[in-house]
């Protein structure tokens, strides 16, 4: 068995060096090194864990890219979904595969939360970091979520107050663009 890697957190290459997992919760935040450690204690124990991927082969877990092949079309669309995966090259191959595997597989297909939530995180980090593209990306995700109209103007309002008022702006302008695509859509 692999041990975790302290430089990449994931169960890697035997030739990292390997930190207990006592330093783990001693050093990192004390939830989150814990969540950490379980995370990685259960993903080695049922052999479903991360593998680190080296630049020259890919090793992928193929059960878990597939499960976030599924959840990244449910959340984000299949068209969408397919001509990102259909368009690869060789330069941005290792790159999807990546996405599909760890944010999706991975992160998304953690049941600890619901998409609902993991929307309503995702829409406050990418409006604060101003990543508009991924916004409007994750907006239109959020409404496949479930997500409602008011739920969505809450979260928004809130980036506003915490993040502050260009960020609100420009998240609430994406937002009714995407709204009005939405209604414009449904009206034909």
């Amino acid at each position: 068995r692999r041990a975790p890697c302290y430089q990449c957190y994931f169960v890697c290459d035997p030739a990292h060096s390997f930190l207990p997992k006592k330093y783990l919760i001693k050093f990192l935040p004390t939830e989150w090194g814990r969540a950490l450690v379980r995370s990685i204690a259960l993903r080695v124990r049922y052999g479903r864990y991360f593998a680190h991927r080296p630049r020259n082969g890919a090793i992928m877990d193929k059960d878990l890219y597939e499960k976030g092949l599924r959840i990244r079309k449910e959340v984000l669309g299949e068209d969408y979904v397919n001509r990102n995966v259909n368009n690869v090259t060789d330069f941005n191959r290792h790159f999807q595969e990546m996405v599909t595997e760890y944010a999706w597989g991975g992160v998304w297909g953690d049941d600890a939360l619901e998409k609902k939530t993991r929307s309503f995180i995702n829409l406050a980090m990418l409006a604060a970091l101003g990543r508009g593209t991924e916004f409007e990306l994750h907006f239109r995700g959020a409404i496949n979520n479930g997500c409602t109209q008011d739920e969505l103007r809450a979260v928004l309002e809130q980036v506003t107050i915490y993040c502050g008022m260009p960020a609100g702006v420009e998240a609430f302008r994406i937002a009714r663009r995407v709204l009005d695509e939405l209604k414009d859509q449904a009206d034909k």
